[in-house]
């Protein structure tokens, strides 16, 4: 009885994706999808081009239907999304869309779920670290506010001795003194990560930082200075044209001129 197949026998023999599809191919294979376009591009250009040199102003029915024409014609290789270029654009990306949709993101798909099963277990270590940091944190803090609040005492002791005229204390003494508690207030005052940087037992380092989490609890009561205005939720709320204007505060709503081609 044969051996099964090894596990990806059956795949490339390419060792990355990289490798399949350097990005040199990729320009080479757009630059030849798009040949085509480019030159039916340039044939529509110079056609609008005779059109406006022959009618640098519409002012007749025939003139106008002219212009239809051109622009139906226009529309039908601009148009998005089922224009000639847009379906040429889709028909080339899917399968490099597909790919995309499989390979995922670092939040979903099959990389972020080798993420996600070891950062849901080192969780926990996280965490307790935090809550060790903390506490070393406070700890640490007191302490020092403590050391500067007598070493603050101390100078201001040393300096109303030494202007006494003391025998003991001399002014050099009351400025060393004033450096020791400026030196001692600048520990009270570290930063958290000063205070609880831990070197790992064989490389990496870690400290305690504070960040500010912003949680929206009643969004209408938000100030409307922070607020972005919802544009597709105000033209809903404009409605359309030839319908009665709303006012709708911080908005102009006018009903201007367009055009609609059909192709």
């Amino acid at each position: 009885m044969s051996e099964p197949a090894p596990i990806g026998h059956n795949n490339p023999p390419a060792s990355s994706l990289p490798t399949l599809i350097p990005r040199d191919v990729i320009l080479s294979l757009i630059a030849v999808d798009i040949a085509p376009l480019r030159t039916r591009a340039d044939e529509l250009i110079a056609s609008c081009k005779r059109f406006l040199e022959a009618h640098p102003k519409i002012e007749t029915d025939e003139a106008d239907q002219k212009a239809t024409e051109v622009l139906s014609v226009v529309q039908r290789f601009t148009a998005k999304p089922s224009g000639r270029v847009a379906t040429a654009r889709d028909a080339f990306k899917r399968p490099v869309q597909d790919a995309v949709t499989e390979i995922g993101s670092n939040e979903k798909g099959p990389y972020a779920a080798v993420i996600v099963s070891v950062e849901s277990v080192a969780q926990a270590i996280s965490r307790a670290s935090i809550n060790y940091k903390v506490a070393k944190e406070n700890k640490a803090r007191a302490e020092a506010l403590a050391e500067a609040k007598k070493r603050a005492d101390e100078a201001a002791l040393a300096e109303r001795m030494a202007a006494r005229g003391s025998s003991t204390v001399s002014y050099a003494d009351a400025a060393n003194a004033a450096q020791a508690a400026e030196d001692a207030q600048k520990v009270a005052e570290a930063k958290p990560a000063e205070l609880t940087r831990t070197h790992g037992d064989g490389f990496g380092t870690s400290s305690l930082r504070y960040k500010r989490v912003v949680t929206v609890t009643a969004p209408a009561d938000v100030p409307r200075v922070y607020c972005v205005p919802d544009l597709a939720a105000i033209t809903r709320a404009a409605g359309k044209a030839g319908t009665p204007i709303p006012v709708i505060a911080g908005c102009t709503i006018t009903d201007e001129p367009d055009l609609t081609v059909r192709r």
